[in-house]
């Protein structure tokens, strides 16, 4: 007897034991979700703060030329450029006659050196103007265009309405009582059945069945008419 006592006491510990490591295998299950969710925030956070931090640095920004020079368009290495040029030169002392020219030789070698080494310093110019000014869009100085206004005063055309009357047929219209009928004939007869009623010294106001039969036998005799 005492045995089996031991033997029970052995199970039960055993059984609380159990129970025990179970609650705490929960608690620390629920601890490391808690945990991994808060390392997750914290790196998604961090994620967008450096992808800010990144937009933010890639972002150029330019100063604003005058709006009134002209754009070139060049090509640097096949790759169109807008070119916005901070002053303009003066176009002097460019006229020739045909006689200096066909003197000169436009085709000759000097002419074609002259030539192509204008064209190196254009593009020298060009690309030192774009590293200064950059990239610039030829439609980003264009001012919008204005809406037109004609100077005469213009009448606009009435608009004709129909008006909403307060009743729901046309033939509906309000008697002399304040009320609305949508059939005369009708009121009319209700009229003289109620005059009927009232002239006799026997009548009660309050009968309203004797009203409700008289006025459909009225109605009965009307329709057969």
């Amino acid at each position: 007897m005492h045995e089996k006592k031991k033997n029970l006491e052995s199970i039960f510990f055993i059984i609380r034991l159990v129970g025990h490591l179970f609650s705490g295998l929960h608690y620390l299950m629920i601890t490391m979700k808690s945990i991994s969710f808060m390392a997750c925030t914290i790196l998604l956070q961090a994620s967008e703060k450096r992808q800010v931090v990144t937009a933010n640095l890639q972002v150029q920004q330019y100063s604003f030329p005058p709006n009134n020079t002209p754009i070139s368009k060049v090509y640097i290495f096949g790759r169109p450029i807008y070119v916005r040029q901070p002053f303009v030169l003066p176009q002097r002392d460019i006229y020739r006659s045909r006689i200096e020219q066909k003197d000169e030789g436009a085709f000759s070698v000097q002419a074609l050196e002259k030539s192509n080494t204008e064209s190196r310093d254009d593009l020298l110019n060009n690309a030192f103007e774009k590293q200064l000014y950059g990239d610039t869009n030829p439609t980003r100085y264009y001012l919008p265009e204005r809406p037109y206004t004609t100077p005469y005063d213009t009448v606009r055309e009435p608009v004709y309405t129909q008006t909403k009357t307060i009743y729901p047929l046309p033939q509906c219209y309000t008697n002399d009582s304040g009320f609305m009928c949508c059939n005369s004939e009708l009121e009319q007869v209700m009229k003289d059945v109620l005059n009927e009623l009232t002239s006799d010294s026997k009548w009660q106001s309050c009968n309203v069945q004797k009203i409700a039969n008289v006025l459909q036998i009225r109605i009965v005799i009307c329709n057969a008419k």
